[in-house]
C-alpha cells in the first residue's frame, strides 16, 4: 500500500498510482511513501482485571477464548494502513523488482520495495 503526500490518498499498487498521474507528471510528483499496516491488538486476560476477583485468573474457558481470538488476529489482514516513514524510490530500475506480496503479521510491503530517505524524503 502506498500513500501520496501530495494527493492525501492511498494506492494499492504502483500501477494504480500511475493511473492517477496527470499529463506530464511522474511518480515523483505524487510524493509516495510506503504504508505500514494497522492490526488488531492481541487481548490479554489483564484486560478483565477490574472485573476479576483478586487472585482469580477467571474461568479457563475465558483464557481459551482469548487464545483463539489472538490466533485469528495473527492470521488476519491489516485493519487499515497508515503512511510510513520511508519514501518510495521511484527510479525505473527500483520499480522493476519483484511484485509485492500481501503482508502478514511482522511484515510490511516495504520488504520488497526499494526505500529511500526517511520521513521527509
Amino acid at each position: 500500500m502506498l500513500y501520496s503526500k501530495r494527493d492525501d490518498g492511498y494506492f494499492q499498487s504502483i500501477e494504480e498510482a500511475e493511473d492517477a498521474l496527470g499529463e506530464g507528471e511522474t511518480l515523483d510528483d505524487l510524493m509516495l511513501v510506503i504504508c505500514t499496516p494497522n492490526r488488531a491488538r492481541p487481548l490479554e486476560l489483564d484486560y478483565f482485571c477490574d472485573e476479576l476477583a483478586e487472585d482469580d485468573d477467571g474461568p479457563p474457558e475465558l483464557q481459551e477464548a482469548i487464545d483463539a481470538f489472538n490466533a485469528i488476529i495473527d492470521r488476519a489482514p491489516p485493519l487499515s494502513w497508515s503512511p510510513g516513514k520511508c519514501a518510495l524510490d521511484v527510479a525505473p530500475d527500483a520499480l522493476a523488482g519483484p511484485s509485492w506480496p500481501s503482508p502478514t503479521r511482522g511484515e510490511t510491503s516495504a520488504e520488497n520495495l526499494q526505500l529511500s530517505g526517511g520521513p521527509d524524503a
